[in-house]
């Protein structure tokens, strides 16, 4: 099975659902509810009839393997209509614990950084009224 066709007729079985938008919303779900991996895996499931939950879940897990395996070489991850992941390096700094009055150094370290697409800022804010 391809992986890759899977998530790009996926995609775009969301794009006519909801009026071209890229914005990803499972249905059913409450405004405050947490989405995790399983209800993700669950509305691109109820989306593609014909394919089973396991094959949709490993494609899921290869999409995320894949971003994660970018971002650890230090590439950016971008998904037109989404946003885009990179990696940003902190250098090392002084502080002071504020409990003991210590002066601590910490050293450097990356850190994910998230940008929303415009498309994306656009929906949160029409979902938002």
């Amino acid at each position: 099975m391809n992986g890759r066709w899977i998530i790009e007729a996926a995609v775009a079985n969301k794009y006519v659902k909801y009026g071209g938008s890229a914005c990803w919303a499972a249905d059913g779900m409450e405004k405050d509810k947490n989405m995790l991996k399983k209800d993700l895996i669950n509305a691109v499931t109820e989306d593609m009839e014909g394919y089973l939950k396991k094959d949709i879940s490993q494609v899921v897990d290869i999409i995320l393997d894949s971003i994660v395996d970018a971002l650890a070489e230090g590439r950016r991850v971008e998904i037109r209509g989404f946003g885009s992941f990179s990696v940003r390096q902190r250098k090392a700094r002084s502080t002071k614990n504020p409990r003991t009055g210590k002066i601590m150094d910490i050293p450097p370290r990356k850190n994910l950084h998230f940008t929303m697409s415009k498309s994306l800022k656009e929906a949160l804010v029409r979902g938002g009224q």
